[in-house]
């Protein structure tokens, strides 16, 4: 029997989410995430460890489980409204979004370097981005982890740029490509999935941290930073490159 290209799935996918009313779709969803926790031991047990490294050691029966399921029907959900996002329009993207402390982001592209976000992988960055390419209108980009097959990865990259996200490949040319995106004038995500990739140490308060080498490479140039010395290891926004 043959089996469908994971490309297509996604795009099937895609369209399945976008023609969904959102309700029943998001019930939907969470449901076949928690089948998807207790289909798959091993990434159940991954998540439990996760679960209790955050919550603690105490968290067992029931609760685990209930907290386990939680974790997989988020993630399901994350999918769903990811992929329903080429069908919704600016208004309504706007209608549901709130933001607190953007003023930083336009006050640092309105220096003229160019604007850094580093995010991590938590929540529906794919919205954020959304919102600031067709809401707010400033152009976006993202360095996003190469996915396999390549014909995904490319998928993926057409995908987001249908709602203004522009994705740069986290290879050996990341860092170029994005100093060259920050002289044209736009805000960046240097975003990385978690994976075998190579890491580079970098500072952090308490112990050192491992990090994806785009955003550390960036983080050597010169820059000026509102609330702490040039130089540090963290700022507060805005942080404009020099």
């Amino acid at each position: 029997m043959a089996v469908l290209p994971v490309a297509t799935g996604y795009r099937l996918g895609s369209k399945v989410a976008q023609a969904l009313p959102w309700g029943p779709g998001e019930a939907v969803t969470r449901g076949l995430g928690r089948l998807a926790g207790h289909v798959d031991r091993d990434r159940r047990r991954l998540v439990e460890r996760h679960v209790r490294r955050v919550r603690g050691d105490h968290l067992h029966g029931s609760e685990l489980r209930r907290a386990v399921d939680a974790v997989f029907a988020s993630y399901a959900s994350y999918w769903y409204q990811s992929l329903r996002l080429p069908g919704l329009s600016p208004d309504q993207i706007g209608a549901g979004f709130t933001e607190d402390g953007f003023e930083h982001v336009i006050e640092a592209r309105e220096s003229g370097r160019g604007v850094i976000l580093a995010l991590p992988h938590l929540g529906g960055w794919d919205w954020a981005g959304f919102w600031i390419s067709r809401v707010v209108g400033y152009p976006v980009a993202a360095v996003v982890e190469a996915l396999e097959p390549p014909e995904l990865f490319e998928w993926f990259r057409e995908f987001r740029r249908g709602y203004g996200i522009e994705v740069i490949p986290l290879d050996a040319e990341a860092g170029t490509a994005v100093q060259r995106a920050l002289a044209e004038d736009a805000p960046r995500a240097p975003h990385s999935r978690p994976g075998p990739r190579p890491r580079v140490r970098g500072p952090d308060p308490g112990s050192p941290r491992a990090v994806a080498p785009a955003p550390a490479q960036l983080a050597q140039r010169p820059r000026r930073c509102r609330g702490r010395r040039p130089g540090s290891g963290l700022a507060s926004p805005p942080c404009a490159s020099a």
